[in-house]
């Protein structure tokens, strides 16, 4: 009934979307994003708002076009109170482009922030998510607040590697999968210095874990979400590299005794980009050896996010419950409830890759063949 609830209130927002009550602009403090943290089972909410003069809630300094002001309270309801009495205009949700939760609070659970947010009449539903990690939340908008321009997260295109907030949520009460969510970190050696970094994972609503950057690589590969990647691996014992893209992740399914194997076919296109070895690139034999190489190496990193996955956190965040959900139902009905602790830490799945390398960059030679 739960879920019943949520994805009715989630088609609504779609629909209704946009002027629930009208408010004159100049009344309004505009946030563009929003945090969530936990400290001492208080709960901190957030906001970073379009604010050129500092006034004294600010904890931004004068010359910042970007402040932040907090709330803290017993619940998320009391410090959106809190929060919104510190604030001389009335603050505006309805256009935020992304929330973050910090890592503490996604370990209790993410149910109470996903209901403030579906719930609150302002709000869109039409950001993004993401987890912050190594720091708090807030710490995260006070580092986009730094840059003086907030739209660092569009401009960096974070925004193309983060969860859209409906998809999450969608994911949270479909049967047979878990949602995943991008990490968003500081690094002090880049400017801006929040960058996106690995996958929180998720059983329910709770944060169980952290693939690494292979595994997130392997995650992304098998949900079908990624565009183009790097892929490093040697030949000859040397150094050599390709660029992926086109790459696409099929799914067949067999019953042995009404056990499901998964047969996952991967395909990809890659580009040589850089190639350290003393090779003939003309060589067919050689070319074949290097497709073979980039197979392999794709190859071990998706069995090893799966094993990751499968072994250690027992949650289903590439979907392969929801795939029997949705295309043999009546098997589903006999696996659902062992799915999680017993059927998918077992689950067969074998792994084929097959990558066309189209092409040699600016050069048919490597450097070291040539010398």
């Amino acid at each position: 009934m739960r879920k019943i609830k949520y994805l009715t209130i989630i088609m609504i927002s779609f629909v209704v979307s946009g002027c629930w009550n009208y408010h004159e602009l100049n009344d309004l403090s505009i946030a563009n994003g929003m945090s969530f943290d936990i400290n001492d089972d208080k709960y901190i909410l957030s906001y970073i708002i379009a604010n050129p003069k500092k006034d004294k809630d600010s904890s931004e300094d004068s010359n910042s076009s970007f402040s932040i002001y907090s709330g803290e309270g017993d619940s998320i309801n009391s410090a959106y109170e809190v929060l919104n009495n510190k604030i001389a205009k009335t603050p505006y949700i309805g256009h935020i482009d992304i929330v973050i939760i910090s890592e503490d609070l996604a370990k209790k659970g993410v149910s109470d922030v996903i209901d403030f947010l579906m719930h609150n009449k302002e709000s869109r539903k039409q950001f993004y998510l993401a987890l912050a990690k190594d720091s708090s939340a807030v710490s995260i908008l006070e580092s986009l607040a730094s840059s003086n321009d907030f739209s660092t997260i569009k401009k960096n295109n974070l925004t193309m590697f983060v969860e859209q907030y409906n998809s999450f949520v969608i994911k949270l009460l479909d049967p047979g999968v878990n949602p995943i969510l991008s990490s968003i970190e500081i690094d002090s050696e880049v400017n801006p210095k929040a960058i996106v970094s690995n996958f929180g994972l998720f059983k329910n609503d709770v944060l169980v874990g952290w693939a690494n950057y292979e595994q997130s690589m392997g995650i992304k590969v098998l949900n079908n979400n990624a565009r183009s990647i790097l892929l490093e691996t040697t030949y000859d014992g040397e150094y050599v590299a390709s660029n992926l893209n086109n790459i696409k992740s099929n799914i067949k399914v067999s019953f042995i005794n009404d056990i499901p194997k998964f047969n996952i076919y991967i395909t990809a296109d890659g580009v040589l980009t850089q190639i350290n070895c003393n090779c003939n690139l003309e060589n067919k034999d050689v070319f074949n050896e290097l497709e073979n190489e980039f197979e392999n190496k794709l190859n071990k990193i998706i069995k090893n996010s799966i094993s990751s996955v499968q072994k250690e956190y027992k949650t289903d965040v590439f979907g392969y419950g929801n795939y029997i959900y949705k295309n043999y139902y009546q098997k589903w009905k006999e696996l659902a409830n062992n799915w999680y602790d017993q059927v998918f830490p077992n689950l067969d799945i074998e792994i084929s890759t097959k990558i066309n390398l189209k092409g040699m960059g600016m050069s048919k030679q490597s450097l070291k063949e040539n010398t």
